[in-house]
């Protein structure tokens, strides 16, 4: 039977891998995140699991290869770093979920986007502090307005399907998925300058590539509708960061929600609330510090896919996976490097 050591091992992380352990007998919980000073704490474990903030550098998988192990398990359709070279050269495999529940993801959106058009966050913020003055806080009737959806694939059809149950109108553009669009009642265009120029609020739900990294940008945010809210629960390498930032100082966007962040990887699943003023300086991003600076921002840390029906599903894909390596394959969900 194979052992797993679990890293990056918050509260939630271990109720969600009670399953796993029972299956897995030996397999253990490690606190800390995943990098080269604590890529050791896997001795005893013949394969790891690793989340997206976790480190799979060369040198962290060359420990790993080292104390024996020979699975990486992803507990996230993706990482931040993760040398696939590296594992090809030490015949490590690598196994990960397909995805989260795009239930959890896509209402997510929604949430911040609610949130961001009523002011919800500054509106609880005043009530703690026995404010109740209405000031600042008139949002827009989303009814009979437009949503522009980019990325028409499983949590973008979610999220088409919920905006239009509020009464507006789908304007979509995914060059894979035009049939879908009209599946829902929606109109579909070609160029995708058309949505931006329609739009009212923008949620993006596209995969990181080289022909969405930064397809927020000062070009295309120029020519989006004045005030318009833009929402991201996709990649943070989707939008540019400097861009935005500046479209929320010129006015032109109305306001930005976001679950993700281009350097997310070095902020998000750490808590730095109790740091001393020269720690937090030490690690301190001054592009996100302007960023949530702004009173039309919200910003969630990556929290859109954390369910229990998602963390449930994230489970059993790994157990799946474990069985599909006990096993020796084929395997359904091998990461490669291309």
């Amino acid at each position: 039977m194979v052992k797993v050591a679990i890293f990056s091992s918050s509260p939630y992380v271990r109720r969600q891998m009670e399953p796993l352990l029972q299956a897995h007998p030996g397999s253990f919980h490690i606190d800390v995140g995943c990098n080269l000073s604590t890529a050791a704490l896997c001795q005893g474990a013949e394969a790891v699991c690793l989340f997206a903030s976790d480190e799979a550098s060369h040198d962290v998988i060359e420990v790993f290869h080292e104390y024996g192990v020979k699975l990486i398990l992803l507990r996230c359709p993706e990482m931040y770093v993760i040398n696939l070279r590296a594992a090809e050269e030490f015949c490590i495999k690598i196994l990960k979920v397909p995805g989260y529940s795009e239930h959890a993801v896509a209402e997510h959106a929604v949430a911040l986007s609610m949130a961001l058009n009523r002011r919800l966050v500054r509106c609880y913020e005043r009530v703690n502090a026995n404010n109740f003055n209405l000031g600042g806080l008139c949002g827009i009737d989303f009814h009979g307005k437009t949503i522009g959806i980019i990325g028409v694939g499983k949590v973008g059809t979610v999220a088409a399907r919920i905006f239009k149950a509020l009464g507006m109108r789908l304007v979509a553009w995914d060059p894979f998925n035009r049939e879908a669009v009209a599946a829902l009642g929606g109109t579909h265009v070609e160029e995708i300058d058309d949505l931006y120029k329609e739009a009212d609020v923008i949620s993006l739900h596209v995969p990181l590539t080289n022909s969405t990294r930064h397809m927020i940008n000062q070009e295309s945010i120029s020519i989006m509708k004045r005030g318009v809210l833009i929402i991201n629960t996709a990649r943070g390498h989707v939008v540019h960061t400097p861009s935005i930032i500046n479209g929320l100082r010129s006015g032109q966007l109305g306001g930005v929600a976001l679950d993700v962040y281009e350097e997310e990887g070095s902020l998000f699943n750490q808590d730095r609330s109790e740091y001393s003023d020269e720690e937090r300086i030490k690690y301190w991003d001054f592009q996100f510090a302007t960023l949530r600076s702004f009173p039309n921002t919200v910003i969630t840390p990556h929290s859109a896919f954390l369910t229990t029906e998602s963390l449930k599903m994230v489970c059993n894909s790994m157990l799946s996976n474990l069985k599909e390596y006990e096993m020796g394959g084929p395997y359904t969900w091998e990461l490669h490097r291309w």
